[in-house]
């Protein structure tokens, strides 16, 4: 069984548990494709999975970070079709790892040449 966070049309202020924030944010991610949230037939508010929610935690630190909908979209379907964030923490590590050994390589280069810059006429 799916757990769901029902959250009856998400209020405007309701931004201290709901990564969206408000209620215009929920929408604007559903048209996006961003948040898929089921609807309840007999209100129509939206009920939010687990996933949802993931999904909406998701795409508010890519937002912070100035990514477009249209990306953050992407990134979340992706997640979606991966089943989880475990695929895409692999990648970052992987990612970081090479980022790391770059800037390392980058740091042992600028200091050969700070040694070799001075003994040069």
């Amino acid at each position: 069984m799916v757990s769901t966070v029902p959250l009856p049309a998400v209020p405007a202020g309701a931004s201290g548990s709901w990564p969206a924030g408000s209620a215009a944010t929920v929408r604007a991610w559903e048209r996006a494709g961003i948040l898929r949230p089921e609807r309840d037939r007999a209100t129509g508010y939206r009920v939010f999975a687990a996933a949802d929610v993931r999904d909406a935690e998701l795409a508010h630190l890519l937002r912070r970070g100035g990514h477009p909908l249209a990306h953050i979209a992407t990134v979340v379907g992706q997640v979606r079709t991966a089943g989880g964030t475990e695929s895409l923490a692999e990648a970052l590590e992987t990612w970081q790892d090479r980022l790391t050994a770059r800037g390392l390589a980058m740091l042992g280069a600028a200091a050969r040449l700070s040694a070799y810059l001075p003994s040069r006429p």
